[in-house]
């Protein structure tokens, strides 16, 4: 089962960084800034000398299904890590478990009968 984080991405190389397991194996880092400032997180991609660097705001997160070998490493590629819209919807609405199971347990006891 995937895991649902929040990421930037280096707008060259295209790998997607989750937020908050910086500094990166690949000598990348992600860096929150002060509050006031331009953006809230400043990427410096090691893909190319002098780092590669990319402002992002709180609003320009998005929400991204993360494979367990991306998640362990704290970024992937795009193939890893692969950009959800739902949880993002407005619509969305988390699932009541206990609602699931009674939804469940009506269900079975409809074919019993």
């Amino acid at each position: 089962m995937p895991f649902v984080r929040h990421c930037v991405e280096c707008p060259k190389c295209l790998t997607r960084y989750l937020i908050g397991f910086s500094p990166y194996r690949n000598r990348s880092y992600l860096v929150r800034n002060a509050r006031n400032s331009r953006a809230e997180y400043v990427l410096n991609c090691s893909c190319k000398i002098p780092f590669v660097l990319s402002l992002w705001n709180e609003d320009e997160l998005k929400s991204y299904e993360v494979c367990k070998t991306a998640h362990d490493r704290g970024y992937g590629t795009p193939e890893e890590i692969v950009r959800t819209g739902y949880y993002d919807s407005p619509d969305f609405v988390p699932l009541d478990t206990a609602e699931l199971v009674r939804s469940i347990l009506a269900d079975k006891s409809k074919h019993l009968r």
